[in-house]
């Protein structure tokens, strides 16, 4: 797994950030955690993967693209993405997200 430096965290992920990061490295997901990743189709922005759908699938940890939120429940994601979109397009007044994070990161 590829977490972006600066995750953007939502409210109740923040509590134990570091306890879920090192969870989900074992393949030992919270409940209710959503993975908010850079779009694997290359077309979006955003992806939010629930992270209880990846468990056993290796292949798709393996491939898949930059973390770059957490959070717990599908509305406190859709939360961080909507923060996401708004500093990058608002605060950076960035063209698209993906290009953002990829020219922070440097790779992807």
């Amino acid at each position: 797994m590829k977490w972006y430096r600066d995750l953007f965290v939502g409210q109740k992920a923040g509590q134990n950030t570091e306890e879920i990061i090192s969870r989900a490295e074992r393949m030992d997901f919270a409940r209710g955690l959503y993975l908010i990743t850079l779009a694997s189709n290359g077309t979006d922005q955003l992806d939010l993967v629930r992270a209880a759908s990846i468990v056993g699938k290796t292949d798709a940890v393996r491939h898949m693209p930059l973390i770059v939120g957490i959070a717990i429940g599908k509305n406190e994601a859709v939360e961080v993405a909507m923060e996401i979109a708004r500093c990058v397009y608002v605060e950076n007044r960035a063209p698209d997200i993906r290009s953002w994070f990829l020219g922070r990161e440097g790779q992807v």
